[in-house]
């Protein structure tokens, strides 16, 4: 990877984290406090079944059409890191050629409704787990 690009890349990633927000597990908590910044599993859920309703070209309001336009760029951004970083490291899946954005978003939002009790956990992890489940190689 270029010097130029991984230093803009890890700007981008700190300047999202900074406007992000944080949440930790609860004090005396027996799980381990993790902290992470920009959505929950949750929000993605919201946005993404937005995005459906808008590629199934069913009515939508304003918000909706807010929200499925988000998820459709987190969704992209997330895929995309994950093809970037797999240049340096070895992958666990294989995104078929000919996939594409609606797919991908087709694939997170079956991942979020089939393991809702990782809908506290961040975004672009489930996103990760969602594409490594569909997309497994062979």
């Amino acid at each position: 990877m270029k010097p130029a690009f991984l230093f803009m890349l890890i700007a981008v990633v700190m300047l999202t984290a900074v406007n992000g927000q944080c949440q930790t597990s609860k004090e005396g908590s027996a799980e381990p406090m993790v902290a992470f910044y920009g959505p929950s599993g949750s929000t993605l859920l919201r946005e993404c079944q937005a995005a459906a309703k808008l590629a199934n070209g069913e009515h939508y309001t304003t918000q909706q059409a807010i929200d499925g336009t988000y998820c459709r760029g987190y969704v992209a951004g997330a895929v995309d890191q994950m093809v970037g970083i797999s240049v340096q490291t070895a992958t666990v899946y294989c995104i078929p050629a000919n996939a594409d954005n609606d797919q991908f978003v087709r694939v997170v939002l079956k991942y979020l409704n089939d393991n809702p009790a990782t809908l506290n956990y961040p975004a672009g992890a489930l996103v990760a787990k969602a594409v490594i489940a569909a997309f497994p190689c062979k």
